[in-house]
């Protein structure tokens, strides 16, 4: 501890013992010495006179005689210890990188650096154990090892810090020593009952060893630290009757009552390869321009309350402002719910097949089981509600007044999921470049790896993106969710939501997902009046698969298996691997269904097409995910669209959420 000269002067009685240091309760010590100005300190001393070691090496004095260390802050006799070690390029209050350069300096010492977990004990703060914040590498392998407690003023904790380095200049912060393995006994015998042992791993803080060769052992093989030198965690066990994890997470429980399903539709720019990219494992051949976006809002019900297709070159400015005015339409419905349609006396005053008749009251009269949660529910009246959808007003069910109120929509805190098909590989990286620009709001990002992303948030907008649930392609989705099946009448119940917005008899071709000329620049291309040829819609990520002669073969002849005599007309397909040049990327039959989608739409220009084929992926995303989140709800009972990875519950009570 540092002494100020000018304050007050410290007496043996008053001097905290370095290995007492964990059974320190009087907190306004420690905020004394912290609050002082370590800097203007710093002027009027020699940087070495303040040499914690050199007060750690004086106590091994006096601990081997069995007395306590006396005037440890006393600098003048610390003076002679000022040249066995070196802080140069040490800054003062040192940070955990100036440790990293201290041990380069000094090979022969190992720091580690712990922090003290608080407890509420009535009003009174109290320090009752550490965890691990910096750990040594080399412990037990030099010479001296040095272990430290870091006291911070103005945080309670550095748990919250994602950089622990990242340490406010307002932030006062202050080491204190533990002295040794005599230190180290203290601490430990409130967490064990071997008070021989003397070796103890500083990643885990786990029960202490006799032997070093023990511990190396222990370190080598068991510890959860060993991968990483530096990921020390100490092991927390729970208490008896709460050893079991049930999910409490009530909100997941409630299907999002919003949501958005965009997509964008870019120029496929060449760029000339660089002499200096030739050698690389990556060369970028294009930059990818948007020129349109499109995208439908979906309450929870299904029905469409937003949608816009726009062709603009800011698509994405132009596509956020839009996603602004529906979140100000989304919290003006959130600040006006819409009333319970199911109370006795007010079933002539609706006209609604919502309302409960005589057998649906006595159900809720009758039940024992919250809707919400699935505990139990108490006789008492007064903790049984009745639970309803707030946008819909559909009754739910009977559920506890406090899991009710767990459901509340609140219309400045609501987030609403943003779902994209392989956003994370593509559509990310074109909304973050420009939104970081047009945008004041903090961005949130969740990294997959170095170079992208499983999900962002920007103020009330949570981008996820439908690969990490494992969702197939755009085109696997949609033949998944036809079946084969060709009725418009059929493919209205499979495609609830495209069948709001396009024609019933278009179903049966835009339910199938088009090609796209991808890497059609031409100027003009939107005001042509034909679709273009089908060398125009060769691109070079999908490479050249056809040739020019339409070589076929049944679907058997493909699989080298033998004829079953029920081959169809279907099963006919163009194969890619005839000994033909190659010099088309899509069959004669895909060429085929997208002229004949442009003729069927009664397409005028190929800016018709263009913005049928936007809104047709958007759509087929839209009725796929919807498909999927029913599903997952009647298996777990959790909403993929309030996760941004693949969710599963194992049972109504006992429940694990991923994601």
């Amino acid at each position: 501890m540092i002494n100020n000269p000018d304050t007050y002067i410290v007496k043996e009685e008053d001097i905290a013992v370095p290995s007492e240091i964990i059974d320190i309760t009087r907190q306004d010590r420690i905020e004394l010495v912290i609050s002082r100005q370590y800097h203007e300190l710093i002027d009027k001393i020699d940087g070495m006179e303040q040499n914690v070691h050199s007060a750690h090496m004086r106590s091994e004095t006096f601990r081997r005689e069995g007395r306590r260390a006396q005037h440890l802050n006393e600098i003048s006799r610390n003076r002679r210890y000022g040249s066995m070690v070196n802080f140069t390029g040490i800054n003062a209050p040192a940070s955990l990188r100036d440790i990293d350069r201290f041990e380069e300096n000094n090979p022969t010492f190992a720091v580690n650096v712990f922090k003290p977990v608080l407890s509420e004990n009535g009003e009174e703060l109290k320090t009752h154990k550490l965890d691990p914040l910096r750990i040594s590498e080399y412990n037990y392998r030099r010479e001296h090892l040095v272990d430290l407690i870091l006291f911070t003023q103005g945080e309670e904790t550095l748990t919250d810090r994602r950089n622990i380095n990242d340490i406010p200049e307002d932030l006062n912060t202050h080491y204190c020593l533990i002295n040794g393995e005599a230190g180290w006994h203290r601490i430990m015998r409130n967490w064990n009952k071997h008070h021989g042992h003397k070796y103890f791993c500083r990643h885990c803080l786990r029960a202490p060893f006799s032997r070093l060769d023990l511990l190396e052992e222990y370190i080598a093989f068991n510890c959860h630290g060993r991968n990483n030198p530096y990921a020390g965690q100490r092991e927390i066990f729970p208490k008896k009757g709460k050893h079991i994890c049930q999910f409490t997470n009530i909100k997941a429980l409630l299907k999002a009552p919003f949501i958005i399903y965009p997509d964008n539709e870019c120029d496929s720019n060449k760029l000339d390869e660089k002499e200096e990219d030739k050698n690389k494992n990556t060369v970028k051949i294009q930059k990818q321009v948007n020129n349109s976006f499109g995208y439908v809002m979906i309450q929870n019900d299904s029905d469409i309350i937003s949608n816009v297709f726009r062709r603009t070159a800011n698509s994405v400015e132009k596509k956020w402002k839009n996603m602004q005015e529906d979140l100000q339409m989304v919290k003006e419905i959130l600040r006006n719910p819409v009333e319970l349609k199911m109370i006795a006396r007010d079933w002539e005053n609706y006209n609604s097949a919502q309302h409960l008749n005589e057998k649906e009251e006595k159900a809720f009269n009758g039940a024992t089981k919250c809707v919400i949660c699935k505990g139990n529910l108490k006789e008492e009246k007064i903790n049984k509600v009745r639970d309803h959808d707030h946008i819909t007003g559909k009754y739910r069910g009977a559920a506890h007044r406090e899991c009710n109120l767990q459901l509340r929509l609140k219309p400045d805190e609501i987030k609403i999921p943003v779902v994209y098909q392989g956003g994370k590989h593509y559509d990310f990286h074109l909304e973050l470049l420009e939104l970081g620009i047009i945008t004041e709001e903090k961005i949130d990002p969740i990294a997959d790896n170095m170079e992208n992303y499983k999900s962002f948030t920007i103020g009330q907008f949570k981008f996820i993106d439908t690969i990490q649930f494992q969702l197939p392609s755009l085109e696997k989705i949609a033949s998944n969710l036809r079946e084969g099946k060709n009725n418009p009448e059929e493919l209205t119940k499979r495609f609830p939501i495209l069948a709001q917005c396009i024609p019933k008899k278009l179903l049966p071709l835009v339910s199938q997902k088009s090609e796209y000329p991808y890497e059609l620049n031409d100027p003009d291309r939107f005001s042509r009046t034909k679709l273009p040829s089908r060398e125009e819609f060769n691109t070079v990520l999908s490479g050249l698969n056809y040739c020019n002669q339409e070589c076929k073969k049944f679907k058997h002849e493909i699989k080298e298996k033998k004829c079953d005599g029920k081959c169809k007309a279907e099963d006919y397909k163009e194969v890619t691997d005839c000994e033909h040049e190659k010099i088309y990327t899509i069959s004669q039959k895909q060429y085929d269904h997208a002229q004949k989608v442009w003729d069927e739409a009664n397409c005028k220009t190929f800016e018709d097409y263009h913005m049928l084929y936007l809104k047709t992926d958007v759509l087929i995303l839209a009725d796929a995910f919807q498909n999927f989140r029913t599903v997952m709800i009647d298996a777990f009972g959790l909403d993929p669209a309030n996760y941004i990875t693949t969710v599963y519950r194992l049972n109504e009570k006992y429940s694990v959420p991923f994601g």
